[in-house]
């Protein structure tokens, strides 16, 4: 939606920070926590906080769920904020699991640690700036078809996970993009697996990319990177150019000779020529090869896509140094 919604959320009977972190957490979360509210508006937990939700839970717009341990969940379920949201039927209005609501949870606590960012927050902002601002396909996106009750149709939905994604300017004004993943205790990296393969098509299609694995235990960073390492090296252009650009250019340079009927090529050629049938099967290889042929590319501009195309993966782990209600008892951190 283009208009502010916080000065109307305002107009229910709220002040400026409680309609701003309201508005926030609609957004982004539909739970928080009392403590959550105490760091935004920069306060102890206290007189403060119990006021609010007092007001909140008398105006229907917020309920508080036990969570044994005498520990509390919010949840903003109220319709008239998320009509303001131009959102009524939201997702975030509906009660949720222990483990998608700790998700919710530390996506916001991210958000609160990282306020100056601008996310991406819905379906359609997400479709919008990858499909209709990077011309990116439709098929490339992350999605999920859900058939209809009758089987006939199919909806299909994208970026189903819900998770925050951070639109920045990628290098030389190409698509870029950093990537929420939230790990909310994981045994294994299995499940930050299917999100790769989930978002493998889109990632392929991006120049640089950065994905932030947070996770309120660090036990899992080491190999969750290694697999990320795994599935996208650091080096985008290791599938395009397997032994690097320099191998690429003289198998380009054989490949014309041999083309070319040329009876003097040399054995080391013929050897390179044999390699690199196998590297350079892509059909895009392909093009290249006939376009320098009729020299419509050149060596500058191939190490350029090279050079543009290195070093664009990047894997941040990220600690959220508190707790949540779902953990055991003797789970330390801020509640």
């Amino acid at each position: 939606m283009n208009r502010d919604p916080i000065p109307a959320i305002e107009k229910l009977g709220y002040t400026l920070r409680e309609a701003s972190f309201l508005y926030l957490v609609a957004a982004h979360s539909g739970y928080f926590l009392r403590r959550q509210f105490a760091q935004f508006i920069d306060r102890v937990d206290g007189a403060m906080a119990t006021h609010f939700l007092r007001k909140a839970e008398a105006r229907g717009h917020v309920h508080v769920l036990g969570c044994g341990q005498h520990r509390q969940v919010i949840h903003v379920g109220g319709k008239a904020i998320y009509r303001l949201l131009g959102n009524e039927d939201s997702q975030n209005r509906r009660i949720k699991g222990e483990e998608e609501t700790q998700r919710r949870l530390m996506a916001l606590d991210y958000v609160l640690e990282n306020l100056s960012t601008d996310f991406l927050i819905t379906e359609q902002q997400k479709v919008r700036f990858f499909h209709q601002q990077w011309s990116i396909p439709f098929a490339r996106l992350p999605q999920v078809a859900f058939p209809s009750a009758d089987g006939r149709t199919q909806t299909i939905r994208y970026f189903i996970e819900r998770l925050p994604v951070e639109a920045v300017k990628g290098n030389a004004n190409q698509p870029s993009a950093r990537f929420l993943y939230i790990d909310t205790g994981a045994a294994t990296v299995k499940p930050f697996r299917r999100y790769l393969a989930s978002h493998a098509s889109l990632f392929d299609a991006l120049t640089e990319i950065e994905l932030v694995y947070v996770a309120a235990a660090g036990e899992n960073f080491a190999e969750a990177e290694q697999e990320f390492q795994r599935r996208l090296p650091a080096d985008a252009s290791t599938k395009k150019f397997p032994r690097g650009i320099e191998h690429f250019l003289a198998y380009l340079k054989a490949r014309q000779m041999w083309d070319g009927k040329n009876n003097s090529v040399p054995l080391e050629h013929l050897a390179l020529l044999r390699e690199g049938i196998d590297l350079y099967a892509m059909p895009e290889h392909e093009v290249m090869v006939a376009q320098w042929k009729v020299g419509a590319v050149r060596e500058p501009t191939l190490r350029a896509e090279f050079s543009a195309r290195t070093g664009m993966r990047h894997f941040t782990p990220y600690r959220l140094e508190v707790s949540y209600p779902f953990g055991p008892p003797n789970y330390r951190g801020r509640t």
